[in-house]
């Protein structure tokens, strides 16, 4: 595991990270992504030429906070229509295996780990380790049933997450574990992050996309007074066909932004001509 985490923010409308995000992420590598959803109307060659300057600065601020932790840090800023979709494939591009939503948080004291049978448990247990290893946080291994005999499963579920912490050198005295019986899992699972500075969870859906801004997700963050990080799942090799097709439109995409670019300038330099010509104009008598 590359154990790498993409931060996006969308520094135009002011979101940053706070310490306890920088802090709790200082030991693995981190792609910053600053990006701005545009206009349909608006070419990202436009919208690259009209903001990239402000973005950057606003970016900086948020560099200085994950520097003042000597985090490993890489840097992107991006002009988009489709944020979900660009966050997917800048998620891909940096091989990044994680995917955080930066809630703010003064500190982690307590984390919530979720785990579901139809989750990577032992990748999200070795990525809170990862993240958790210099900290003293008490970590809580927390699970659903919606009947007597899932309950069974999800308790052996939840006791071997708690064997798997303690394989890694995580003391007792630091893990607990939650099992609720609920035909309501996810409305659960966003209730009990209430009560947490940090909920690590392992990807479901196939792709990050349908995780990021999937129902679980989202209600989990939105009740959630910390960050959520999201393990996403080993992917599948891809066809070479696939992978050919998508190399293609790639490097069709860069041609077309940059002759988009390359007009934009040509009318901004077109108007700067105009204006200086109607400077020089003498007024005729």
């Amino acid at each position: 595991m590359t154990r790498r985490v993409l931060v996006p923010v969308q520094v135009l409308k002011g979101e940053t990270v706070s310490p306890g995000v920088a802090e709790v992420l200082a030991d693995v590598p981190v792609v910053l992504l600053g990006y701005h959803v545009l206009p349909e109307q608006t070419p990202p060659g436009q919208g690259k030429l009209e903001f990239e300057e402000q973005a950057q600065n606003k970016l900086e601020d948020v560099v200085e906070l994950f520097e003042e932790y000597d985090a490993s840090l890489e840097t992107r800023i991006v002009f988009t229509h489709d944020a979900e979709k660009t966050i997917d494939r800048v998620a891909d591009e940096a091989h990044c295996d994680a995917y955080l939503l930066p809630n703010p948080t003064p500190q982690v004291e307590k984390v919530l780990v979720p785990v579901h049978p139809k989750v990577a448990v032992d990748r999200v247990v070795d990525y809170a380790v990862a993240l958790l290893a210099d900290q003293d946080a008490s970590i809580t291994v927390f699970a659903t049933a919606d009947d007597d005999e899932t309950e069974a499963e999800r308790e052996e579920l939840v006791r071997a997450a708690i064997d798997r912490f303690r394989d890694h050198g995580v003391a007792s005295e630091r893990l607990d574990s939650r099992l609720e019986l609920t035909d309501a899992p996810v409305r659960a699972t966003a209730t009990a992050a209430t009560e947490f500075d940090l909920v690590v969870m392992g990807e479901r859906a196939p792709s990050l996309r349908s995780v990021v801004f999937g129902e679980e997700v989202d209600q989990i963050a939105e009740l959630s007074v910390g960050p959520v990080l999201v393990v996403r799942r080993p992917r599948e090799p891809e066809p070479d066909e696939v992978v050919e097709a998508a190399e293609e439109a790639e490097a069709e995409r860069e041609v077309m932004d940059a002759a988009e670019q390359e007009a934009v300038e040509s009318v901004m330099e077109e108007d700067d001509a105009d204006a200086e010509d109607e400077d020089t104009d003498e007024p005729r008598s």
